[in-house]
């Protein structure tokens, strides 16, 4: 555990805090125990990945994985079963290209101290 590594933000459900275009770093942690609440890169068992912010669900040995773009009509929450997570890595950072700052459509996502053109953001 403990790897770090950058993941190429894809599309536009994690915006606005995590625009298309820019990179995501994340860090390998347990399985075991998530943050609720924490934006994570998940692989699962059948080798499908996601990008998501991971929550509890009110059914026991479920989790709702949801993406931080608020039109569900586009992007619907998820309700998975803990056992399908093969690995899982939480997010530490983000860089946001100037390219991509330019268009107007990054801002200062929750959980990070400041933004800084082009150079990786880290939790506070």
């Amino acid at each position: 555990m403990g790897k770090e590594f950058c993941y190429l933000v894809d599309g536009p459900g994690m915006e606005p805090d995590f625009p298309h275009g820019s990179f995501a770093h994340f860090e390998w942690r347990s399985t075991r125990r998530l943050n609720m609440g924490g934006k994570y890169y998940l692989e699962f068992t059948d080798g499908d990945r996601y990008f998501c912010r991971v929550l509890a669900s009110p059914k026991r040995g479920k989790l709702v994985l949801g993406k931080i773009n608020p039109d569900r009509k586009r992007f619907p929450d998820r309700v998975i079963s803990r056992r399908y997570i093969e690995r899982a890595a939480l997010c530490t950072g983000i860089t946001i290209p100037m390219a991509v700052l330019e268009k107007g459509i990054a801002r200062r996502p929750d959980g990070f101290d400041k933004r800084q053109r082009g150079k990786a953001v880290q939790h506070g």
